[in-house]
């Protein structure tokens, strides 16, 4: 949720006009970009950016009071909405008041001055953690951990939120995070945590999910004619071997930063590429991202330091989105554990993916051609054999969401598992079919 640029006025108030719209959507969690006030010092552009904190236990008076964001909190647990804080503790604003009270707390260069995490955000100041590798910390960094720790709690324990989004979480050393997990969990509730980085290290007591960077940067190279879909195939692979069975990988084809930097998603990807990345955003393992105003079609770069409205309206994204939302929520082979029943099948073509997802009597398949340019391809899946149904075989998989791509031809509708050994069908450029039983 990009709050400045959700609604006109930009407030806590005017977005709950959305709530409704958002739960007849399917969303499950909504992730707040950062609510705080916005350092005036070194500011970027006329309203700053949200991850430069001035004070972790106010609200942005832009946005409204600490009031209104706790009505927004009850009327999204309500509707069953989970709501996650976007939280900036590796840096803070340089009018923090800590900068003056505690400059103690913060990373200093050779000469002795304060210094941002990187030269070009030059907007904050780099608090000192201690390193990754570092078995004592000193008295300061000590008391650094425990005040970040009471700062998150607040919101836990007196406004209800239900986890959080870590920002530059590989960052700070992972000791940190096992730590704050820990102890946050004294509240009362399990939380949920994201990390804004990816490894499987981030799932060893720290972090329930990671950003699944290798889909959605992947897409975008596949797209732009920087790499080819075997090889991110290959990548993903890989992936799924390394992180352990437990972790949730966020797959997306957007987020703030890719919208804001380098384009909207179906300005990087076009709208058939757009479609294929949404669809396997949802159905590959992992828990699916809709940054706001994907829904509604959105073509443009978000200004990140301005004022910069989501044109709303109708779309068939909203469509779409809505109908991989439902299916999620009731098909048990995608609302189980992210790996559970999970393998990837063999094809004919090296650009495409295809992978099985099965728990209990429901079985998904899913087949993806990698490819944007325009040739035709013949495929072939082999593998289904293996796969354990139920459905007798009259009926088999039934084929839920398809898009043939320019030039292709529609896929079967059916698909009878245990009497093909092998799936013949035909896409065109970012073709894609899913069945399920």
């Amino acid at each position: 949720m990009n709050l400045r640029q959700f609604t006109k006025e930009g407030t806590l108030r005017a977005f709950a006009e959305h709530l409704p719209r958002l739960g007849d959507l399917g969303v499950g969690i909504l992730w707040f970009m950062p609510i705080h006030p916005i350092g005036k010092v070194g500011r970027k552009g006329s309203l700053g950016s949200y991850y430069a904190v001035r004070d972790y236990r106010q609200v942005n008076p832009e946005f409204g009071t600490l009031r209104d964001f706790d009505r927004v909190v009850r009327r999204c647990h309500e509707l069953d909405l989970k709501v996650i804080l976007d939280w900036v503790p590796n840096h803070t604003a340089w009018d923090h008041r800590w900068i003056s009270e505690h400059p103690e707390w913060y990373r200093r260069n050779d000469e002795g001055a304060i210094v941002p995490p990187v030269p070009d955000w030059r907007d904050v100041a780099q608090l000192d953690y201690g390193l990754q590798a570092s078995t004592r910390l000193s008295p300061a960094q000590r008391e650094l951990w425990s005040t970040m720790q009471q700062e998150m709690a607040f919101w836990v324990e007196d406004h209800g939120v239900d986890g959080f989004r870590c920002d530059v979480a590989s960052f700070l050393p992972m000791r940190f995070w096992r730590e704050t997990r820990r102890k946050l969990r004294r509240a009362g509730r399990e939380l949920f945590w994201l990390a804004e980085a990816d490894g499987p290290e981030l799932h060893d007591r720290a972090f329930d999910a990671s950003y699944g960077w290798t889909l959605q940067r992947g897409l975008d190279e596949v797209a732009a004619g920087k790499l080819e879909g075997r090889t991110l195939i290959r990548r993903l692979r890989r992936e799924q071997k390394e992180y352990p069975s437990h972790a949730l990988r966020m797959q997306m084809t957007s987020n703030h930063d890719a919208n804001s930097w380098d384009g909207s998603a179906l300005t990087r990807l076009g709208a058939a590429g757009a479609e294929a990345g949404a669809v396997l955003s949802f159905v590959f393992p992992g828990i699916p991202l809709i940054y706001g105003g994907q829904e509604a079609g959105l073509r443009h770069r978000l200004a990140f330091f301005e004022k910069d409205e989501i044109p709303w309206g109708e779309h068939r994204f909203q469509r779409l989105y809505r109908a991989l939302a439902g299916w999620r929520r009731n098909h048990t082979a995608l609302a189980s554990d992210p790996n559970a029943g999970f393998r990837f099948l063999r094809t004919s073509d090296e650009d495409t993916l295809a992978f099985v997802r099965e728990n209990g009597d429901q079985t998904l398949v899913g087949v993806f051609l990698l490819r944007p340019q325009a040739e035709v391809t013949a495929i072939e899946v082999h593998g289904l054999t293996e796969i354990v149904a139920s459905e007798p075989s009259s009926s088999g998989l039934q084929r839920i969401l398809s898009r043939q791509g320019r030039g292709g031809s529609t896929p079967p509708r059916r698909v009878s598992v245990r009497r093909a050994g092998r799936l013949r069908l035909c896409l065109g450029p970012w073709g894609f079919a899913v069945w399920t039983t």
